[in-house]
């Protein structure tokens, strides 16, 4: 009979290879009894280390002391990894400042792309000029000048995207949804660049280590995480040395309603105006202007990251902007000659933990350790992802790695690790 295709018998040692590669593979519901089953990937050590340090892209900044990653397992096409970092040493009058940061976006990466580009020149530009009016002095800039910069090149950041939106939309020009600028913004190019960054956000930690390394100061704007471990008597302590901007912060919590008296809501289901959870952050320029802006502008334009229904809705909600923050935190620390540590992580390394404590700094400092007391070099960073995707449960990380789902069910995990002293 034509038309039929004969294919030979399988050999013995294709059946083996095939079972053989079937044999690595197991189902998992990942934590949600009824749900998939998914296949994933089983590895044993080496081999699972050495995949997450490839999917990680794990590196080192020997200049810096520092160890870096970044990690998202999911999907690329559904799950964007929009965090992002920096680690430079700057050469500048009176010796090598250090500057490490951790960005996380959210809604694109067109803000945080943005912040990591730019941020890291502002604070050098203004630093370069403090260390120019101390050059032949004995001490380096006041504690609290080196503050006040840092605090000030973060908001100047911001000032500048919000300004540069206003110049390409002055104030009062979108009176009316059928007025020419409304109608021809529907029109747009949806991948503007500074549209993109007006409707993203990010939030941003980042620390800077004066060159005698007796002065840290750690910046904070939103929910990323810094933590400083310490040796002490031959013992290693932890402290959180960042405050929490978001809606699970009762301070931020109560700072916004104060901030919008006679408006319920301005939190609501847990966010701020229903959407955002971060309640200090670089970007979401929307929330930061009036409520016009939104309704007769970013409501037309076409763009993939917000939907019209919830622009509008937050548009409804909106009477004295802004809602999120600019204004970060900034904490000096004066260090001694103990060998010590900082963690600079987003917030998606807490979320890889989820049990283990509300605070699980005790552990993040004990696994850090570990490595630095190791008399083999160690990634620091790769050391603690390892622990957090699951630590001796083998099964558990190959799982987090490895996992064939559509849906994303990691967030990004973004860690800077710099040795400071000893």
């Amino acid at each position: 009979m034509s038309g039929l295709i004969h294919l030979p018998s399988a050999s013995s040692s294709e059946h083996l290879q095939a079972l053989a590669e079937v044999s690595e593979f197991a189902l998992t519901d990942m934590g949600q009894p009824g749900q998939g089953p998914w296949p994933y990937r089983r590895m044993q050590e080496p081999r699972l280390t050495e995949e997450l340090c490839r999917r990680s892209d794990a590196r080192s900044v020997a200049a810096a002391h520092a160890d870096i990653l970044s990690f998202q397992p999911c999907r690329s096409d559904t799950s964007e990894n929009q965090d992002r970092y920096v680690a430079e040493v700057w050469d500048l009058p009176g010796g090598s400042w250090v500057f490490c940061a951790v960005l996380d976006g959210h809604v694109n990466s067109h803000c945080v792309e943005y912040a990591q580009a730019e941020l890291p020149l502002l604070v050098q530009a203004a630093l370069r000029t403090v260390t120019l009016d101390t050059e032949g002095q004995r001490q380096s800039p006041p504690p609290e000048t080196i503050s006040r910069l840092l605090s000030d090149a973060l908001m100047k950041l911001d000032d500048a995207l919000t300004s540069e939106f206003l110049r390409l939309v002055p104030e009062g020009v979108l009176e009316t949804p059928s007025s020419p600028t409304a109608q021809a913004v529907q029109n747009l190019d949806p991948t503007l660049a500074l549209t993109s960054r007006c409707l993203g956000g990010a939030t941003v930690i980042f620390s800077l280590l004066d060159p005698q390394k007796q002065n840290l100061w750690v910046t904070n704007l939103g929910d990323c995480q810094a933590v400083l471990g310490v040796k002490n008597s031959g013992v290693w302590s932890g402290t959180m040395i960042s405050n929490i901007h978001n809606t699970h912060a009762p301070l931020e919590i109560n700072r916004i309603r104060s901030e919008h008296p006679n408006e319920e809501e301005c939190i609501k289901d847990g966010r701020v105006l229903g959407y955002l959870e971060p309640t200090r952050a670089v970007g979401d320029t929307w929330t930061k202007l009036p409520k016009q802006y939104t309704e007769h502008f970013f409501l037309h334009t076409n763009q993939d990251w917000i939907s019209p229904r919830t622009l509008q809705r937050c548009a409804s909600q909106m009477y004295s902007p802004p809602y999120i923050s600019k204004t970060p935190e900034v904490h000096h620390h004066a260090l001694t000659d103990h060998p010590s540590f900082l963690i600079l992580c987003s917030d998606g390394l807490k979320e890889l933990y989820g049990a283990i404590g509300s605070e699980p700094v005790d552990h993040w400092v004990t696994v850090v350790a570990q490595g630095i007391d190791s008399a083999e070099p160690q990634h620091l960073s790769l050391m603690l992802l390892r622990d957090a995707i699951g630590g001796d449960d083998v099964d558990r990380a190959c799982q987090l790695l490895t996992v064939e789902m559509e849906d994303s069910w990691v967030d990004d995990t973004t860690l800077v690790i710099q040795r400071l002293r000893g």
